[in-house]
């Protein structure tokens, strides 16, 4: 009965946070797509979420589960370890695409401030 209690625990940390992406998610979908295309693009990015969280998260604990059965004691147990680690690389991908953004931003700041202090021809 102990170890369900911390497997419920340290597998309640992720499920609250899971939701902290969808805030910078959608800024960084709404800062790059031209207003008529925002819908479909937050729809898509909802739509991609699901997809992979709800549908394809269970499938993907429950094949791991069966592969490993007479593998490991606690095969559902390995299942939710790779999904959890399955986020933490997604973590780093969302980490990384936004210091690309922020870079490529600056830059595109630094050049439209280049082009505005620079003297109009006559």
């Amino acid at each position: 009965m102990g170890g369900s209690w911390i497997a419920l625990v340290v597998f309640l940390v992720p499920a609250l946070l899971n939701p902290v992406f969808y805030a910078p998610a959608m800024s960084h979908i709404y800062s790059r797509v031209a207003p008529q295309d925002r819908p479909v693009a937050a729809a898509l990015l909802m739509f991609a979420s699901h997809l992979f969280g709800l549908g394809l998260g269970a499938l993907f604990v429950g094949v791991v589960s069966d592969l490993a059965q007479n593998v490991v004691a606690a095969p559902v147990g390995l299942g939710l370890l790779l999904l959890q680690s399955l986020g933490v690389c997604a973590a780093w991908c969302l980490w990384r695409a936004g210091a690309i953004s922020s870079a490529e931003q600056a830059a595109d700041l630094a050049e439209d401030q280049t082009d505005s202090t620079a003297p109009s021809p006559r």
